[in-house]
């Protein structure tokens, strides 16, 4: 691969359907990843001192773009660095619609050769 380095953006979506760190973490894996970073933001219980029963989220017509170009303008920033001569895959969603406590709003995993480049873009 030489000193390119090769980002690609597996997933970067709104869904309304439930999202997993687990399906995160498969789509990402390869034989050249040393390293693999998640984050998952769940719903929790309160909020600014108040009790939280769920959340609902709505979106803009045009945020499954913007969620797209924030994730390629991530890879692109990294990609810029220098820092991967090795392949780096980027999957990313947040949910939209009515959301209990526990679950899942925002996931994020990230598969790299090392893992300094997968915390750094994760």
């Amino acid at each position: 691969m030489g000193t390119e380095s090769v980002f690609e953006v597996v997933h970067a979506v709104l869904s309304a359907e439930p999202i997993s760190v687990d399906q995160a973490i498969a789509a990402v894996e390869s034989e050249t990843a040393g390293a693999v970073v998640s984050f998952s933001g769940v719903v929790r219980n309160h909020d600014g001192g108040k009790a939280v029963e769920r959340l609902s989220y709505s979106a803009h017509p045009t945020a499954h773009q913007v969620m797209a170009d924030v994730v390629a303008r991530l890879a692109a920033e990294h990609a810029g660095d220098g820092s991967a001569t090795q392949p780096v895959r980027i999957w990313a969603a947040h949910r939209i619609g009515m959301l209990e406590i526990g679950d899942p709003a925002l996931v994020c995993a990230v598969s790299a050769a090392h893992r300094g480049q997968a915390f750094a873009v994760c």
